[in-house]
């Protein structure tokens, strides 16, 4: 095997599957029959700087050409390979003998369904092949630009739901419209709707401005997942809470418990959130069936108090929830 024909590598060996989602990348045979060569590195992974030493949520892959899976790893039991207390990934790469196949690379965090795609590459400085335990390849993924992809899955009817993919460029509706595709029979906004007629045209919503603040009810054909994929919402969401009863989304990419995620807003005695299939009443702090606020999960939102008020949702509480 010839180091050389690799101009960038970092491959693990197969060392697990972790329970999280996965990232929806291009799939293929990962098997050193398929192609003639295969490469193995240890890579050590860090984010804007910083060495990721929990991989559990995390999965590397090594790409050739347009976006060709050639390599994946996921660690559910790092510590085998933690060395000096800095956990590495182990990856095999898989390419064809006597090319100059590039191979670049992508992070996956299912903690926050975030993919990373901007990678510097620093190779060992000793020959040492594509890294040891001692002196691994570095790879440093940049934050920004990043992709998230929100999985919905919907049952068969009606579903509440919300998104925490960026809307604020307007196309949020004909992306959702766009992935439902045959699935789709209804899209309900607070006061309006858009229905489906085969053949993916749809009918209402046409200039419709979607935004992470809301919720949606959509009603499908069958059971099925859909993906949405953009950047991230921003950080922190602000929501106008009327009296009455709102219809309201959570635009955070990861579960939170009902009273972190409610620390932007000053709740009234009696206040009610409810889901499709319960509810929790504020009394002081939420009670009932609701016990944290779920992505992409869509909410009812009933105020007792006689004047709007501002709800904010911020990515930052999620961290603590």
């Amino acid at each position: 095997m010839k180091k050389t024909l690799l101009t960038i590598v970092a491959a693990l060996f197969l060392c697990g599957v972790v329970n999280a989602q996965q990232p929806t990348w291009p799939t293929a045979n990962l098997d050193a029959h398929r192609w003639s060569s295969n490469t193995p590195i240890v890579a050590a992974v860090s984010i804007d700087g910083v060495v990721q030493t929990d991989l559990a949520n995390l999965t590397l892959g090594a790409f050739a050409g347009s976006d060709e899976l050639r390599g994946r790893a996921n660690v559910t039991n790092y510590s085998v390979y933690d060395y000096n207390n800095s956990a590495q990934f182990w990856i095999q790469v898989f390419y064809n003998y006597n090319t100059t196949e590039d191979i670049s690379f992508k992070l996956y965090d299912a903690a926050n369904q975030t993919e990373y795609a901007t990678c510097e590459v620093t190779k060992p400085t000793q020959d040492q092949g594509w890294g040891t335990p001692g002196n691994p390849v570095e790879l440093n993924f940049t934050a920004t630009p990043q992709t998230v992809t929100q999985t919905l899955t919907l049952s068969a009817g009606w579903n509440w739901v919300s998104i925490y993919i960026d809307m604020t460029d307007g196309s949020g509706m004909d992306m959702l419209k766009a992935a439902l595709g045959d699935h789709g029979i209804t899209i309900q906004t607070y006061d309006d709707f858009a229905d489906y007629f085969g053949d993916g045209e749809w009918s209402g919503l046409e200039d419709y401005v979607l935004t992470n603040g809301e919720m949606l009810m959509i009603e499908v054909e069958d059971d099925c997942s859909i993906n949405l994929s953009g950047a991230a919402a921003a950080s922190e969401v602000e929501i106008t809470i009327n009296p009455g009863w709102n219809w309201i989304g959570f635009p955070i990419a990861s579960e939170t418990d009902i009273n972190v995620a409610f620390s932007g807003f000053d709740p009234e005695d009696e206040d009610v959130i409810q889901d499709f299939t319960g509810f929790s009443d504020y009394l002081g702090e939420w009670i009932g069936d609701i016990v944290k606020l779920v992505p992409g999960q869509g909410y009812m939102y009933y105020s007792t108090s006689e004047s709007p008020k501002v709800l904010v949702f911020s990515s930052a509480l999620s961290k603590n929830k």
